[in-house]
């Protein structure tokens, strides 16, 4: 409550212009609109709680990872796309290109991507669950070979586990058209072909052509035993999915083509059984 106009200048003009002016009640502040009632024809896409989670797929190309929010958004906000917030950089680029991890609930496991990121060990604390567990990796051992120690999240202490079960790692690719790898005999490459649904690796020792069936990964947690989980070029034209495959040996380095069945050979070298 306020008066308006005050001019006079002495206490007793003062007083008697106070007690004849005219009072000035300030208007109430309106009430911010309320939010949008959840109408389920209006919201369709929207779940029954009027919000909208995007799923959160942590996943890094080329050395970038999208950060995603981690509240859902009410409908009434919504805008048709979810889009990052932000990126993890990855200073050492990503431990495997294209590599995608389902990752429930509010656990930030972005930084988890990056090749920097150190080996999850046995007695790491994992009050995340799985996600605090990884990556596991094959490593060369002092004895020379190479082994990968498999870890699940028990009691919130990250537990050593047996290797996923790829009963057919490097059987042949019996269904692959001899004329759809011909291309590639004596060429040297090495990469993925399909196999009806299954896909294979093809590699060329520039004599032979080697060819075995493998799986598909995002770590080499997804891989046997002695394998780990390289982004290698399809060949022979399909869109290469998420992630990498499962190769015997440790990812940058050359596979040991004497693991593979061979395919075809360069006319006068001969196809034996390996």
């Amino acid at each position: 409550m306020r008066c308006r106009g005050l001019r006079a200048t002495t206490i007793a003009a003062v007083m008697a212009q106070v007690a004849a002016c005219e009072l000035y009640i300030a208007p109430t502040p309106a009430e911010p609109d309320a939010a949008p009632a959840c109408d389920p024809a209006r919201f369709a896409a929207c779940a029954e709680n009027c919000e909208y989670s995007c799923d959160r797929q942590a996943t890094c190309v080329d050395g970038l990872v999208p950060l995603w929010q981690l509240e859902p958004t009410p409908c009434w906000e919504w805008t048709d796309s979810c889009a990052p917030v932000g990126y993890q950089t990855c200073a050492a680029g990503c431990d495997v290109e294209g590599a995608v991890w389902e990752v429930p609930g509010a656990v930030v496991a972005e930084a988890r991507l990056c090749a920097e990121s150190p080996t999850a060990r046995v007695g790491d604390a994992c009050p995340n669950g799985r996600w605090d567990c990884r990556p596991t990796r094959l490593e060369p051992q002092p004895d020379g070979s190479l082994r990968q120690i498999y870890l699940d999240c028990e009691n919130r202490v990250c537990a050593e586990q047996p290797p996923p079960d790829r009963p057919t790692f490097l059987a042949a690719c019996d269904k692959v058209d001899p004329a759809e790898v011909a291309p590639w005999i004596g060429s040297g490459a090495t990469g993925v072909i399909t196999n009806i649904s299954t896909p294979c690796l093809l590699v060329d020792d520039g004599t032979c052509l080697h060819v075995g069936r493998t799986y598909g990964c995002d770590g080499d947690w997804d891989c046997p035993q002695g394998a780990s989980c390289e982004r290698l070029s399809w060949l022979d034209g399909e869109v290469a999915p998420t992630g990498g495959v499962c190769r015997p040996g440790l990812r940058g380095t050359p596979i040991a083509v004497e693991l593979l069945p061979r395919r075809a050979c360069v006319a006068g070298a001969g196809l034996g059984s390996r």
